[in-house]
């Protein structure tokens, strides 16, 4: 895997702009690549160790993409398709249950892997209301699959359970 499959996975999947991910240098492992902002610092340590350098960006999960969740909380806020702006009673389920009904909406072009966003209500300003929690797996007609960690959905359980 190289830097321009992921740079135009992350465009044709979730319109972000190739030129978002110009300050990063990509590295990449067996199925995962990383990505670095560059810097002097990042050309000595990567001489040394460079697989597993900077935050997991993409990894090849049997013939497919998959973003990772620090991904898509670093990225979420470029992305314009295939985000789901999701509130807190569907998310408690999706993270219970590992799999809820979902419609396909207009931003979701489609099968494949989308970016949770968790909806606040309108009296939030616009920066709180963005809160990107990581991916899920959109599966037609109308299944979302739960892809967040499953450390993370735990505590999302315990969280939303005390509210």
């Amino acid at each position: 895997m190289d830097k321009q499959i992921a740079v135009k996975y992350w465009e044709e999947r979730f319109g972000i702009p190739p030129a978002s991910f110009l300050p990063y240098e990509f590295h990449s492992s067996t199925r995962t690549i990383y990505i670095a902002r560059q810097s002097r610092h990042c050309r000595v340590i990567s001489s040394l160790n460079k697989d597993f350098m900077g935050l997991p960006f993409l990894r090849q999960v049997t013939r497919f993409l998959k973003p990772t969740t620090v991904a898509a909380q670093r990225f979420g806020h470029l992305a314009k398709k295939n985000v789901i702006e999701i509130k807190r009673k569907p998310l408690l389920s999706l993270c219970k249950e590992g799999e809820i009904r979902w419609e396909k909406g207009p931003t979701i072009t489609g099968p494949g892997y989308v970016i949770l966003n968790l909806a606040y209500p309108e009296s939030h300003t616009a920066a709180l209301r963005r809160h990107f929690l990581g991916v899920s797996l959109f599966l037609e007609p109308g299944r979302l699959l739960c892809r967040l960690p499953k450390s993370m959905a735990k505590g999302v359980i315990a969280a939303l359970e005390r509210e």
